[in-house]
């Protein structure tokens, strides 16, 4: 909605859901970048639209953190204060200035 159905250029799952999951990689535009950093309890499975991902040219990656939050560059990053998720725009999602 937030974008007119263009989608976001980058979008994060931080849950391990596979709900949330698919909210992400189906929220990101064409050509966009869906992170994984969540982790979810073990053997949950989830889906993935594998033709709607290669035909859209959708990115995905996935991070694993273990542990500490200092074991992730993000994580240390937010422990010192450096990064604070709280203050990111919620809603103005295009950094194309389309």
């Amino acid at each position: 909605e937030i974008t007119g159905g263009r989608g976001v250029d980058v979008a994060v799952e931080a849950l391990g859901k596979p709900q949330t999951f698919m909210q992400c990689t189906k929220s990101v535009c064409d050509g966009g970048k869906a992170v994984m950093i969540g982790l979810a309890s073990t053997n949950v499975m989830g889906e993935v639209d594998i033709t709607r991902l290669v035909r859209r040219q959708i990115k995905s990656s996935v991070h694993m953190v273990r542990g500490e939050a200092r074991s992730s560059p993000g994580g240390e990053a937010c422990r010192d204060g450096h990064l604070q998720p709280s203050k990111s725009v919620s809603r103005n999602a295009n950094s194309r200035g389309k």
